[in-house]
């Protein structure tokens, strides 16, 4: 392959891959905004929008959110517990996709968007 050819490959390559790069956001903050024994209210801070996934799974209860092209903040400390939330756990997913796990008592719970990268997730009383 002659030079050029290897530069407009490189170029290609370059345009294909950079919004990918541009769209990724950050999750910035987890933060309890209330929690008593019987209800919590966590929210998530990005960077930008995020298109949330969210799921739940037994034994033991679990809310699962996946948050695509999101990465975790450096140095982001996730909370311990809160209230019916018993741990807070994440990790990365193929597609550079953040997962996080909040293992709960078994209660109710709701998940909504607030815009401009804010989720708020409630648990138990705390859900309004």
């Amino acid at each position: 392959m002659n030079l050029w050819a290897r530069r407009f490959l490189g170029l290609a390559m370059w345009v294909a891959i950079a919004p990918l790069a541009w769209s990724a956001a950050t999750l910035r903050g987890v933060e309890v905004d209330a929690a008593t024994a019987n209800g919590a209210r966590i929210t998530l801070r990005a960077s930008g929008p995020v298109a949330e996934k969210v799921f739940s799974l037994d034994s033991p209860h679990r809310l699962v959110v996946d948050l695509p092209a999101t990465k975790l903040a450096d140095g982001l400390a996730l909370p311990k517990s809160a209230g019916p939330v018993k741990a807070v756990r994440s990790g990365l997913q193929p597609g550079s996709t953040l997962r996080l796990v909040f293992e709960h008592a078994g209660i109710a719970w709701k998940v909504r968007d607030a815009g401009a990268g804010v989720i708020v997730i409630e648990f138990g009383n705390a859900i309004g």
